[in-house]
C-alpha cells in the first residue's frame, strides 16, 4: 500500500478541507455540496479506512505463507498490484485498463465552433483521475491544469493517456487535444485508498472522477463476475450521500480472451468490481466513429467486458471510443502515443459529462444532480447493436454529448429536463403533446441507495434496487407503453415491460402523435419515504404542458428571434418586473425594467445561438430559452 498506515481523516477536517485553485469557485462549491450527507460521509471514509488497512494486512500475511508477490506484470504487460483478499484467502489484483474521442461522443460539438454556440471547453471544471500511478504533470499537454491530491509515488502512461483525453490542451499535437481541454485535473494513486479519497473529494464538492482500473481475473471461481459485491456497495454509498458526485468506471477488458472467463456464459457476465455499481457510469469500449449513421456504424471492441450483471440490470451503461485513442504519454514532457482498452473509453465519458455539467450550471446557476446526468447519458445515446434498445455489450448505446445539451438547452421548450422528489403513495403525472415528428422518449433515473453485498453466491438474481420507481406513458384515450428492460435470457433482444432492477427507466415511442400522460410513481414502500429522482422528455411540442397555464409569469417571441424580443406580463402581475437577458455562458446582454405589461428588448448586435430570458417579479423568478439567429 502506498502508505504505512490510511490516513484517518478528523470530521472537522473532513468539513474543512478545501479545493485548490483548480477547481469550481467557492460560491459554486457551496451549491454542489449543499445537500451531501456530510456526516454519513465521514463515516463511510472512516470505514473503508479501517476496511482496507486490516484486509490489506491480512493479504500480506497470507502472501508471505504462500508467495503470493506484491506485483507483477499480466501477460500484456500491464500492472498487476496486490489489493487485499477476498473472505476465502483468494488474493485480488488491482490492474489498469489498458487495452478523435471527441468525434464518437459528439463532445466536439459543444466546442467553439461546433456548431450549438456553446462554446464549452471544460474551463474552470474540476476532473478526479484514480489510477494505478499519477498523471504526469509537467507534460505540455497540460500545462498548469493538473495536481497530484496524494502521495506521490511516480508517473505512468496510463495515467497521463487518461488524463489527456480528458483535458489535454493539444500543445505541440493538435490531435492529443481532450474532451474537456481547459478542464483541471487531480490526479490520485488508485490501487489502495481510492475510496477513502473519493469520499473527501465528493465531500468537497468533486463533480466528476475517472476509474479506468479493476481486479485482474482471478481464481475465485464464478460468484465475481456480474457480483454485486463489496466495491460496487461503496460506490452506491458514496453517490447517495453525495447526490452530484458522478464516478465514471471502465467495464474491463475480460472478453475474448484465452483462456475464457467465466466460459459457460459465452462473453455475458463479464463485469466485476465497481462496474456493477447501480450509481456509476460503466463505460465499454467501441472503435471510434467519425458519422453516425445508424447502429451499423458502431463496432464493439473484442476486449470489452460485456454485462448484465447476476440481478440482470443494464451494464456497462454507455460506449465510447477505446480503441486506438491517441493522447499523452508519460514518457517525457512531449511524449504521445497510442492505447486501447476500456480504459481509454472511461475519459471520453468523463470529459463530455464535465462539459454537460458546464453547460447546465452555464443554464440554470447549479450543477446537476449525478441522477440527471446518468439519465441524460442513457436518454441520449445513439442505437449499437443488433436489437432496439439497451444490450449487454453497448448498454444504452454510444455517448451522444451533443443530443444531451440540446435536450439542457431545450429544457423549458421542447424538452423537460427537472429534479424532483417522489413521496409514498403520491405518483406524479405530466400531459405532454407529441411534436409528430420525433420520436416521444421519456426517462426516469435515480441514486439509489446501497443494496446488500453479494459474499460469494454464483448468479445472485435478487435485486439490489431498493427503491422502486417506475414510469409509464400512456397515449390519452389509447396504449401504455413500458420501460425497457433485459429478457430473461442474456442473449435475447431488450423487451418493454414492468423493470424491477434498474434504476434508469427510458420510454420510447415510435411514431409518436397527439397527447400522452407519464406517470412516475413506486413499488412497495420507500426508504425514508420519499426518493429524489430526475425526468428527462424529448419529441415534444413547446406547449405540451411543460409550464402550467395559470402560473406562467410571462410570455416571449418571437423565438426564433432576429432583431427584437417582446416580454409580455398576463393580467394579476403585480409590482415592477425585471428582465435580464444571459448567453449560454451565463453573462448578462441585456436587462429591462418592465412598469408596464410589455417591453421589447434590442437584439440587433447580439450573436447568434442560444440565450436565456430571464423575469423576476418580487421572490418569483422564471426563465425561457430563446433562439436569436
Amino acid at each position: 500500500m502506498k502508505k504505512n498506515t490510511m490516513r484517518a481523516v478528523l470530521l472537522a477536517g473532513f468539513f474543512l478541507a478545501g479545493f485548490s485553485a483548480l477547481a469550481q469557485t467557492a460560491e459554486q462549491r457551496k451549491l454542489i455540496v449543499k445537500d451531501n450527507n456530510l456526516e454519513e460521509l465521514a463515516r463511510l471514509e472512516q470505514e473503508q479506512i479501517e476496511f482496507r488497512t486490516s484486509n490489506y494486512a491480512e493479504a500480506l500475511r497470507l502472501a508471505g505463507i504462500n508467495g503470493w508477490p506484491l506485483e507483477k506484470k499480466g501477460s500484456w504487460g500491464e500492472r498487476q498490484r496486490l489489493m487485499g483478499v477476498t473472505e476465502d484467502g483468494v488474493p485480488l489484483y488491482f490492474t489498469n485498463y489498458n487495452l478523435g474521442a471527441a468525434i464518437t461522443t459528439r463532445a466536439n460539438k459543444l466546442h467553439p465552433g461546433g456548431g450549438m454556440g456553446l462554446s464549452l471547453t471544460g474551463q474552470g471544471m474540476l476532473v478526479g483521475v484514480w489510477d494505478g500511478e499519477q498523471v504526469r504533470i509537467s507534460h505540455q499537454n497540460f500545462g498548469d491544469r493538473v495536481e497530484i491530491g496524494d502521495s506521490f509515488i511516480g508517473y505512468g502512461d496510463h495515467a497521463t493517456h487518461i488524463a489527456g483525453t480528458i483535458a489535454g490542451g493539444g500543445t505541440g499535437n493538435a490531435a492529443a487535444r481532450g474532451i474537456a481541454y481547459e478542464a483541471n485535473i487531480r490526479s490520485f494513486e488508485a490501487f489502495g485508498s481510492d475510496t477513502p479519497e473519493m469520499i473527501q473529494q465528493a465531500a468537497q464538492g468533486m463533480l466528476v472522477s475517472n476509474h479506468s482500473y479493476g481486479f485482474t481475473p482471478f481464481s475465485a471461481g464464478t460468484a465475481f463476475w456480474g457480483a454485486y459485491w463489496s466495491y460496487a456497495k461503496i460506490l452506491d454509498d458514496i453517490t447517495f450521500n453525495a447526490p452530484r458526485y458522478q464516478p465514471v468506471v471502465s467495464a474491463g477488458n475480460d472478453n475474448n480472451q484465452n483462456p475464457a472467463n467465466n466460459p459457460s456464459k459465452f462473453g455475458y457476465d463479464l463485469v466485476n468490481c465497481y462496474a456493477t455499481s447501480k450509481n456509476a457510469i460503466v463505460v465499454a469500449a467501441v472503435h471510434g466513429v467519425n458519422n453516425y449513421t445508424s447502429p451499423n456504424s458502431v463496432q464493439i471492441a473484442n476486449f470489452s467486458s460485456w454485462g448484465p450483471t447476476d440481478d440482470n440490470r443494464i451494464k456497462p451503461d454507455i460506449s465510447a471510443k477505446g480503441v486506438a485513442v491517441f493522447s499523452s504519454y508519460a514518457t517525457n514532457d512531449t511524449a504521445y502515443g497510442t492505447m486501447q482498452g476500456t480504459s481509454m473509453a472511461a475519459p471520453g465519458i468523463a470529459g463530455s459529462c464535465i462539459l454537460l455539467q458546464q453547460h447546465y450550471n452555464n443554464v440554470n446557476g447549479v450543477f446537476m444532480w449525478s441522477s440527471t446526468l446518468r439519465g441524460l447519458v442513457a436518454h441520449t445515446a445513439d442505437e449499437c447493436g443488433d436489437w432496439d434498445g439497451p444490450d449487454p455489450a453497448f448498454g444504452w448505446g454510444l455517448m451522444n454529448s451533443q443530443k444531451a445539451a440540446q435536450a439542457i438547452s431545450d429544457n423549458g421548450s421542447v424538452s423537460i429536463v427537472e429534479e424532483k422528489q417522489l413521496t409514498q403513495g403520491q405518483p406524479y403525472t405530466r400531459t405532454v403533446t407529441s411534436d409528430g415528428v420525433n420520436k416521444l422518449v421519456a426517462t426516469i433515473s435515480w441514486t439509489d441507495r446501497s443494496g446488500n453485498a453479494n459474499t460469494g453466491t454464483v448468479d445472485l438474481s435478487t435485486p439490489v434496487l431498493r427503491n422502486n420507481l417506475d414510469i409509464r406513458v400512456t397515449k390519452v384515450g389509447g396504449e401504455e407503453y413500458m420501460p425497457w428492460k433485459f429478457a430473461d435470457f442474456m442473449a435475447d433482444a431488450a423487451i418493454q415491460g414492468d423493470n424491477n432492477v434498474d434504476n434508469i427507466e427510458k420510454v420510447e415511442i415510435e411514431g409518436a402523435s397527439g397527447e400522452y400522460v407519464i406517470t412516475v410513481s413506486n413499488k412497495g414502500t420507500l426508504v425514508s419515504g420519499a426518493q429524489n429522482y430526475s425526468l428527462i422528455v424529448t419529441g415534444i411540442e413547446e406547449t405540451a404542458g411543460i409550464e402550467d397555464t395559470a402560473s406562467r409569469m410571462f410570455n416571449v417571441w418571437p423565438n426564433p428571434a432576429d432583431d427584437q424580443l417582446t416580454v409580455s406580463l398576463p393580467s394579476g402581475i403585480e409590482g415592477e418586473a425585471n428582465v435580464q437577458l444571459f448567453d449560454i455562458q451565463g453573462r448578462v446582454v441585456a436587462r429591462e425594467s418592465m412598469s408596464s405589461p410589455e417591453s421589447t428588448i434590442n437584439i440587433d448586435g447580439l450573436s447568434a445561438g442560444m440565450y436565456i430570458v430571464s423575469v423576476t417579479n418580487g421572490s418569483k423568478t422564471q426563465t425561457k430559452k430563446v433562439v436569436i439567429k
